[in-house]
């Protein structure tokens, strides 16, 4: 059979039918069959394209896989991979329209055998380097499924540190429930998948969830019952993002001002005509600073802008809220009053909570701390980052958080708020057109909200980074900046105490060497 669509049987007929060829012979199958076996017979060509077609067979297979691979590396829709082949043949790749294998199966297929290859490379880099990290997620998919995705951390044999995706595993294949113990299987799975020794496993990173961290049933305690020497880190950025949400959590009124930016982003985000309206109030009063001489030349490089979404689970995004709020307060005030004016009970209602000074007192306070917050976390999101920089890091933003502080108590408007703000009300001032007139215990209460909020902030970040700052802070000793000069004082017993804390954490379970102290 020519076209091959089907297999001979083996055994032979006994029993002959001539309808049965009958029918055979009248069949599409058979008619296809013959036209092949004619066609191959008779035509030049055709045998020519057979040749040509088996002969970059290979290199057709080889150009698939990369522009799969491609699609893969740029989270590009495989549904693009069609598309893509045949831009390819357009651009000079004729040879590529032999390759017809395009359906979803097959590319799902192709996609799998990509991940297999680059993952058994990965697995196969991380045993031979001996020691590695973990860094855990539970996530859920599309497809609603509970998926615990794990990268690892490893150094090459270049000595190069890599973070690479090591595999993914269904978390309720191995538990009814995503609880600590059916996390810890799923880790323990991906790690024998990969034929990687959880002993050799130095350090675990995962979020601040309970599941996770929790101190007396939570997947890293169950890991370091396993692992002693196991170092568990909490995620250093979103640590940080914890600390501010809860600071907002304990002052109510922060949590109102989060509540009030997002409701106005999303009454002007749900309508293009607000937002017209909005951004043509932000360019009269531009043009309209701009006539009187009092715009600054950096001013006039922006025009307009508009509201943005404050998120809980994107710390960044309540700086970028409050800054567009802030800076642009004149105008969005001004919208209000117009919008209302048309019998909007919605911008009535943000018209009356946003003219408060209140609410313009917690805006300039949040004006001056969400930078300060800002500047260290992007600081921590760093593609590298020095272990012995987190502590100097956190402590600086400390000590700028402390210069918003008034120097006087007992007078408000020593603070460099409160100094801002007047001077911003006052006449020729930026929010002059709001005509406020605080009266001095408003000026108490935001400076009452300024000190409240920061010390806040402080004992929040202090409790959630003070557990394994001070073992991580050790590394630092090998860095070859911070080492001192060769012959000097301090150079004879520079990192002798950073080396006794990690001798004494990562050599605990070691009970049949000397005393460690005795070493030093």
């Amino acid at each position: 059979m020519k076209n091959k669509s089907k297999v001979f049987n083996k055994t032979p007929s006994v029993r002959y039918k001539k309808s049965a060829v009958k029918d055979h012979s009248n069949s599409e199958q058979h008619k296809t069959a013959v036209t092949l076996e004619l066609t191959s017979r008779t035509s030049v060509f055709q045998k020519d394209f057979e040749e040509e077609k088996k002969a970059v067979a290979d290199d057709n297979l080889k150009a698939a896989f990369f522009a799969l691979y491609w699609l893969m590396k740029e989270e590009t829709p495989n549904s693009k991979f069609s598309s893509l082949m045949l831009l390819a043949e357009k651009m000079g790749h004729p040879s590529i329209k032999h390759f017809r294998y395009t359906s979803a199966r097959t590319i799902r297929e192709m996609m799998l055998t990509i991940g297999h290859h680059i993952g058994d490379e990965v697995a196969e880099k991380v045993r031979n380097s001996g020691v590695y990290g973990l860094l855990v997620d539970e996530v859920t998919d599309l497809s609603v499924k509970q998926q615990m995705v794990c990268f690892v951390q490893y150094i090459d044999d270049s000595g190069l540190g890599h973070i690479d995706v090591l595999d993914i595993a269904n978390v309720l294949d191995f538990g009814s429930s995503a609880d600590a113990d059916t996390l810890l299987k799923s880790v323990c799975h991906i790690l024998l998948k990969n034929e990687l020794d959880l002993r050799n496993c130095s350090s675990f990173v995962s979020d601040g969830a309970s599941v996770m961290v929790e101190k007396n049933n939570g997947v890293a305690v169950k890991l370091k019952n396993i692992v002693p020497t196991l170092l568990s880190v909490h995620c250093i950025c979103h640590r940080l993002a914890l600390a501010c949400t809860d600071t907002n959590k304990d002052i109510e009124y922060i949590s109102t001002i989060e509540r009030i930016l997002t409701q106005l982003w999303k009454y002007f985000d749900d309508s293009p005509k607000r937002t017209a309206a909005l951004l043509k109030t932000q360019l009269q009063m531009h043009q309209i600073a701009l006539h009187t001489g009092d715009i600054t030349k950096q001013k006039r490089v922006y025009i307009s802008r508009k509201m943005k979404k404050a998120c809980k689970t994107r710390w960044l995004s309540f700086d970028n809220s409050v800054k567009s709020a802030y800076g642009d307060l004149p105008a969005v005030l001004q919208t209000l009053r117009v919008l209302k004016m048309n019998d909007d009970p919605t911008a009535d209602g943000l018209l009356k909570r946003m003219r408060q000074f209140k609410f313009i007192g917690a805006l300039a306070v949040l004006s001056h701390i969400l930078p300060i917050l800002a500047s260290l976390s992007r600081a921590f999101q760093k593609g590298t980052i020095n272990f012995s920089s987190v502590q100097p890091a956190i402590d600086h933003t400390m000590d700028s958080l402390d210069d918003l502080l008034p120097t006087d108590s007992d007078d408000p408007l020593t603070s460099n708020v409160s100094t801002q703000l007047k001077s911003e009300l006052s006449e020729q001032g930026r929010l002059e057109a709001l005509e406020l007139q605080p009266s001095d215990f408003e000026w108490k209460q935001m400076t009452n909200l300024l000190t409240k909020y920061v010390h806040t902030l402080k004992e929040n970040i202090n409790s959630r980074f003070s557990s394994s700052i001070p073992i991580l802070q050790c590394f630092g000793i090998f860095g070859p900046l911070s080492m001192p000069l060769r012959g000097t004082l301090e150079f004879k017993t520079y990192g002798n105490e950073s080396v006794k804390k990690m001798v004494d954490h990562f050599y605990q379970a070691d009970e049949t060497r000397p005393d460690r102290k005795e070493n030093f």
